[in-house]
């Protein structure tokens, strides 16, 4: 698939998608096995998912999304890593989009990855995970 790890490709560059269309183009080409990740829960862990899984989670979020009626924001806020083929999704919830003045961007309310994160590599990205109880055990659940 890719010689790239987790760490690197959720570091590289992600394109926007600002178009609903485009979001859901995506959701209807995506295959394969992903990785599911939620960096902001009180209870992170990693799940192996179907791309049929991901995509039902896909539109349910953009459908949370839309019963928020903000605006005109009709999905969440969706960055891939190679918009064709992406090897990795962030989502970001638009209400916890953070301010001007924020030095630092908030971690994505959902990560997707085709590669598999080591456990390293999640506590050298997210370290403010490592200072919940009992993260580390918890992180790979099945």
């Amino acid at each position: 698939m890719t010689d790239l790890s987790f760490k690197e490709i959720y570091l590289g560059s992600f394109r926007g998608m600002t178009k609903e269309e485009s979001y859901i183009q995506l959701t209807e080409n995506l295959t394969g096995t992903w990785y599911s990740f939620e960096p902001d829960s009180d209870l992170p862990h990693v799940t192996e998912i179907p791309a049929s899984e991901l995509k039902d989670t896909l539109v349910s979020l953009a459908n949370i999304i839309k019963a928020r009626k903000i605006s005109h924001i009709t999905h969440p806020y969706t960055y891939v890593h190679q918009p064709e083929d992406p090897l990795m999704i962030k989502l970001y919830d638009p209400r916890r989009g953070g301010s001007s003045c924020s030095i630092q961007s908030p971690p994505p309310w959902y990560l997707f990855s085709r590669v598999p994160p080591a456990e390293a590599e999640l506590k050298e990205l997210f370290p403010h995970l490592d200072k919940k109880p009992g993260f580390l055990a918890k992180l790979f659940k099945k």
